[in-house]
Parts: C-alpha cells; sequence; structure tokens
C-alpha cells in the first residue's frame, strides 16, 4: 500500500504539471515554468517520502534526491537534472524581468 502522503505529493505533481501545460499552450510561460517546477519537486519530495526521509526546503530536496536516487543509481542523472534545470527556469522566469513571456 502506498502511504497517503506520497499520494498527497504525486497527486500535487499530477496537477501542476496539467497547469503547466494549460500555460504553456496558452503561451503563459513564466507560469509555466513555474508549474513545471514545482511538478518536479513535488515528485521529488513524494520520492524521497518513499524511503523515509522528509525534506522541506527546497535545496534539501535536490541535495537528498541527489543523495537516494542518483548517486546510488536507482535514476539517470538525466533524471536527476530535470529539477535543477526546472529550478533555474523557474528562478529565471520568476525573477528576471527580461525573461521572455511568449515562445520564440
Amino acid at each position: 500500500m502506498i502511504d497517503p502522503d506520497v499520494q498527497i505529493l504525486f497527486r500535487l505533481a499530477h496537477e501542476a504539471l496539467a497547469d503547466a501545460r494549460f500555460l504553456l499552450d496558452d503561451e503563459r510561460l513564466r507560469a509555466a515554468s513555474n508549474r513545471a517546477y514545482y511538478a518536479a519537486f513535488y515528485a521529488a519530495q513524494a520520492a524521497l517520502l518513499s524511503v523515509e526521509e522528509t525534506v522541506r526546503s527546497h535545496a534539501g530536496v535536490k541535495r537528498r534526491f541527489g543523495y537516494h536516487f542518483i548517486r546510488t543509481g536507482r535514476l539517470s542523472e538525466e533524471v536527476g537534472s530535470i529539477l535543477a534545470f526546472a529550478e533555474e527556469a523557474r528562478h529565471r522566469a520568476d525573477y528576471d524581468g527580461r525573461s521572455s513571456t511568449k515562445r520564440r
């Protein structure tokens, strides 16, 4: 049986991903970047909870996800880079006023 808290985090991840797709289709790239990052963040939190580790901070989730899943080879480095890439895209979208709001 899957832990109810893991299920909640995966539901949040799926919801955030659906939001990101909707926003991307509407060419709202800043908001889509934010929701895509949170989809990855919630999924990483769920994965960590599945190994009985609870981490709340963004940096802690990245660090501990890498420790449990990338360093051990359970997931590829490519998968591990998704969270970092999404975080950087969200950061640029949220804090860099010069970022484009339309697709190029």
